[in-house]
């Protein structure tokens, strides 16, 4: 299984947008990883794949800790988080704007 984002048509896009207007960010999920952690493109950091909720909310923390805007934590099933404002647990799960299954 696999988690597509879709890069954005040129002059389409924002500086939040998790893919770039270049290429399409391919999660190759498998049938291990459940949740992935990552950033809008322009700060070019890797996506990482995890196990347990626990684990994606212990990088999505490193990452807000970092200061960087727009992290998600994505679902292998294409929902995204919305996690609390301390970042120790998700209060709900809805459908991506932008990871699609592929």
């Amino acid at each position: 299984m696999k988690l597509i984002i879709r890069k954005k048509p040129s002059e389409t896009g924002t500086i939040h947008d998790l893919a770039s207007e270049h290429e399409d960010i391919v999660l190759h999920m498998g049938d291990r990883y459940r949740y992935a952690v990552g950033a809008p493109s322009r700060y070019k950091v890797p996506w990482t794949r995890h196990v347990s909720e626990d684990a994606a909310l212990r990088a999505y923390g490193k990452l807000k800790k970092a200061k960087y805007e727009g992290v998600v934590l994505l679902r292998s099933d294409a929902q995204e988080a919305q996690v609390g404002y301390a970042g120790g647990h998700v209060e709900r799960w809805h459908v991506s704007p932008e990871a699609v299954l592929g």
